[in-house]
């Protein structure tokens, strides 16, 4: 009973699909799919910033207050601003 119960959790909380979830925001914010399973350590600043930054993206009512897209290219922040305005904080 307990293992359904712990089912239900992960699938109400998507974590089911967060992996996909992340996938699709990382791409959105340049970051090629042959790094999304590299360390931190490997990356370089910029793309370091773009992992933080989609952290919040993929939790909404942790979005970043402010200067969220420094060091971004312009089309990342293009993407930025589009989803930025189609998140809704419950």
């Amino acid at each position: 009973m307990r293992l359904g119960e712990l089912e239900g959790i992960v699938a109400k909380k998507n974590g089911y699909t967060a992996e996909a979830d992340a996938g699709v925001l990382l791409d959105g914010l340049g970051i090629e799919a042959d790094l999304h399973e590299r360390k931190m350590g490997e990356l370089q600043g910029g793309q370091k910033v773009r992992v933080l930054l989609a952290q919040p993206l993929g939790n909404p009512s942790a979005l970043p207050a402010r200067r969220a897209d420094q060091h971004l290219d312009l089309d990342s922040v293009h993407w930025l601003k589009n989803i930025s305005s189609n998140i809704t904080v419950c």
